[in-house]
């Protein structure tokens, strides 16, 4: 995974998984978890000229329409999270949103960009005041930073200061008392 640190003003580069020595390292050049085979591979050729030829990709029909709908699926829960920003969903089908997610990128052998959803829940929980929420999904965004921007990470800093003391959360207290 990479992402721009600001703070050391550099693009730095942090595998998520093991790579074995020879294994082709793959990066997706936009958020490809919420799109299926055929949007994929649309957007490939007409953004850089060439047709992907990943193992999401490379798929057998019966494997990648599956896949398709796991990430139509993703897609769908994105939606619910945007909605609850937009207060026209309810906090705890967010947090169930947020659970599907983490289990259909699971399903799908999809390990970038989870950090954002364990995020996602820090904070509905700490804008409905569920100080205990907090520190759970807190610990599960650091658990996952550490992997996706490294243990110096300013995102880590962060998400660390808000698991010892939620209450510092940008969100905190401004939605209605929840208990998760």
């Amino acid at each position: 995974m990479y992402s721009y640190r600001a703070d050391l003003d550099a693009l730095v580069v942090h595998a998520v998984q093991f790579i074995a020595s020879g294994e082709e390292i793959l990066s997706p050049y936009f958020d490809a978890i919420l799109h299926t085979r055929e949007e994929r591979q649309d957007y490939m050729q007409e953004a850089y000229h060439f047709h992907c030829d990943c193992p999401a990709c490379s798929l057998e029909a019966e494997a990648r329409e599956a896949s398709d709908q796991r990430r139509a699926r993703i897609s769908d829960l994105k939606d619910v999270i945007e909605g609850w920003y937009q207060e026209t969903v309810e906090p705890e089908e967010a947090l169930a949103a947020i659970e599907e997610a983490l289990d259909l990128y699971e399903k799908e052998g999809y390990n970038v960009s989870l950090g954002s959803w364990y995020v996602y829940g820090i904070a509905i929980s700490a804008a409905h005041q569920d100080p205990e929420s907090v520190k759970k999904w807190a610990q599960k965004a650091a658990a996952r930073y550490v992997i996706e921007s490294g243990r110096d990470s300013p995102d880590l800093r962060s998400i660390n200061i808000i698991s010892a003391n939620p209450q510092v959360a940008g969100a905190w207290g401004t939605r209605d008392v929840r208990v998760f």
